[in-house]
């Protein structure tokens, strides 16, 4: 082998590595778990069926770097009902791209955001004997937050509704009660329960009996996200996976272009250096 050819070899090898290290470090930062500035863990007995509708509001810190993932929980019996993200400077939601790992008895929603916020919903069966509901909302942990909130909206028709660990009630501008309980900050490693108990004795749904609620605040009482991101484009979902997408490809075109001017004036300077060789002997 020549020694043009041996410099050419050496130069796409080092070129090589350098290109798979700068994706391995793009793939790692859109792997990465997020911890949240807070989380608000919204139940809604039922709410538009009778089942219990389980709505995770996510906030990353101010400075957190975007794009990023957040992995959510969910127990392994329920499947994402909408996964979503929100512009909070126009208050849209946005569909979310996201994909769903088995954990045993819990599923990890994993969800691409280039927005501060982020909502999971989904459904889990409530647990009724007679007139008698019981809820148990349990958290395996996984992520950090630095502040936990909790509200659950009584159902229409119920009645000695008891929340454990106890919070504060109020009358929403919907006329809906509401309890609201603020459990401070987790770490990663914390698991949590919230149980609520109470009676109901007639099948009528809130959603069939009030309309959905109009919050006092931007963060509380949201109605579910399943109608705005309906609503939106496939192109606005995929906006997360794309920007990981165009970075990666950023990278590739770059890494392209150095592998072609180190070839093209290595090899250049080679022949050059052998051409002065010959004519020198």
């Amino acid at each position: 082998m020549s020694s043009m050819q041996v410099g050419l070899t050496s130069r796409v090898v080092k070129v090589t590595t350098a290109v798979c290290f700068l994706i391995s470090i793009g793939a790692a930062a859109a792997r990465a778990q997020t911890d949240l500035q807070r989380l608000e863990v919204v139940l809604w007995p039922e709410y538009d069926r009778p089942a219990l509708l389980v709505i995770l509001r996510g906030y990353l810190p101010p400075d957190a770097t975007l794009p990023t993932t957040v992995v959510l929980p969910i127990p392994a019996t329920s499947t994402p009902h909408a996964v979503a993200k929100r512009d909070s400077a126009a208050g849209t939601l946005l569909m979310a791209s996201y994909t769903v790992e088995n954990d045993g008895d819990w599923s990890r929603v994993r969800i691409v955001t280039d927005m501060h916020e982020v909502r999971l919903e989904y459904y889990a069966d409530l647990e009724t004997t007679d007139t008698q509901r019981q809820i148990l909302l349990e958290w395996p942990g996984g992520i950090a937050v630095r502040n936990l909130i909790y509200e659950i909206m009584q159902p229409v028709g119920a009645s000695g509704l008891v929340v454990t660990p106890p919070g504060l009630q109020r009358f929403g501008e919907d006329g809906i009660t509401y309890h609201v309980g603020d459990l401070g900050p987790i770490a990663a490693t914390d698991t949590f329960s919230i149980a609520v108990s109470y009676t109901k004795t007639t099948p009528l749904l809130t959603a069939e009996a009030f309309k959905p609620p109009t919050p006092a605040t931007p963060q509380m009482s949201q109605p579910p996200v399943q109608t705005p991101v309906s609503q939106t484009s496939a192109t606005e979902s995929e906006s997360g996976s794309g920007a990981n997408t165009l970075l990666v490809g950023l990278v590739v075109v770059l890494a392209a272009a150095l592998v072609g001017s180190w070839v093209f004036f290595g090899s250049r300077k080679t022949v050059d250096t052998e051409e002065d060789a010959g004519s020198a002997s």
